[in-house]
This record gives structure tokens, sequence and C-alpha cells, in this order.
């Protein structure tokens, strides 16, 4: 995100940072999950409940490449669709246990922040 705002000559708005800090938040923890259900499963039978964390574990990866596009398209300007995007990202994680509970504070509180503090420079 550094490397290419120095390339675009232009800094992202602030949305954008809190946005990439969530969904990076969705992405650990999913893949958390993961990781512990896979280690779980070197020293534990396969059974068939393997899929309910299958499930809980790639919601929050879905959540987080979500969040991750949603923040990068918008290109900094908050549309109305997207705060409700950002919003209704934020109740989902938080009721999949995706990024802590600092993850969907995050977006919930990304869906009201403003768009832009200044003009980009030229």
């Amino acid at each position: 995100m550094i490397w290419s705002s120095v390339r675009r000559k232009s800094a992202y708005a602030p949305v954008q940072w809190v946005a990439a800090l969530v969904g990076l938040l969705f992405l650990g923890s999913g893949v958390s999950k993961f990781y512990q259900m896979l280690f779980t499963l070197t020293q534990t039978p396969m059974t068939s409940q393997i899929t309910v964390t299958l499930v809980l574990a790639i919601v929050p990866i879905i959540l987080g490449f979500l969040t991750l596009r949603i923040a990068f398209v918008s290109g900094g300007t908050l549309t109305v669709k997207t705060r409700v995007y950002f919003f209704i990202l934020g109740l989902v994680a938080l009721f999949a246990w995706a990024g802590l509970l600092v993850g969907p504070a995050l977006a919930v509180i990304s869906s009201i922040l403003p768009s832009r503090t200044q003009t980009p420079p030229k």
C-alpha cells in the first residue's frame, strides 16, 4: 500500500488505511482459525464437524478480501453505498468472530469516517 502510494504520487485517504487494517485483521483471524483447525486435525480423527470449522475459517477470509476490495476500488471517496457495505461487513464480522473485536468496530467506524481530509497533491 505504501509503495503503490509512492508510485501513484497521491496519498491514500484515512478511510482506506482503516479499511486496509480491518481487512488484514479479518484475514488474519481467518488464517489463524484455519491453522488451528489443521493443527487439531493432526492430533484427532477427522469427523463431519470439520465443515463447521471450515465455514468459521472461510467467512473471515472472504470478509477480509471484500473489505480490501471495497477500500481500494472506492479510491478514497465514500458513497452512501460504500458506507453501508462497511457497516454491514462490520456487523457480519462481529457475528462471525472475524478480526477479534477491533476489526468489526473499525469497519463500523470506517463507515462514518470522512472520505478525504484534504485534496490530494498534484
